[in-house]
């Protein structure tokens, strides 16, 4: 898969794909006139293919052995993967969570961070930031 690249970028057809695929799982005609969301086209084409759905995943699981590498020598690393209407995807790693308990944390530091239409889209712009790409 290119890279920072999704399957809805890669192929030009997914989105008719992915409308057709909508609209008969609502029990209308491949052609109704609904048309899905980018994460909706993004989710039914990793279940469609599991090749592209692996190599789909390749950005969260990258984030998240970032993580494992900070833990080994900072136990209190922090991470979140998140979606929020306002924001939409959101990937975080700090070097401790705001909030310990009764312990906030104001001085933390975010060590990777991105956003995105799709959770691999998010944890792609977190390594592209901490890369300076």
């Amino acid at each position: 898969m290119a890279e920072n690249k999704t399957l809805y970028e890669l192929d030009p057809d997914m989105r008719k794909k992915a409308t057709a695929a909508y609209n008969a799982s609502h029990g209308h005609a491949p052609d109704y006139g609904f048309a899905p969301d980018r994460a909706w086209i993004e989710g039914w084409a990793c279940a469609a293919t599991p090749q592209a759905k692996a190599d789909a995943r390749d950005a969260i699981r990258e984030l998240i052995a970032k993580h494992s590498e900070e833990l080994e020598h900072n136990a209190y690393a922090y991470f979140e993967l998140a979606y929020t209407r306002r924001t939409g995807w959101m990937a975080w790693i700090t070097d401790k969570p705001l909030n310990g308990g009764p312990v906030i944390n104001p001085d933390r530091k975010v060590l990777r961070k991105g956003q995105g239409d799709t959770p691999e889209e998010a944890c792609s712009a977190a390594i592209a930031a901490a890369n300076g790409v």
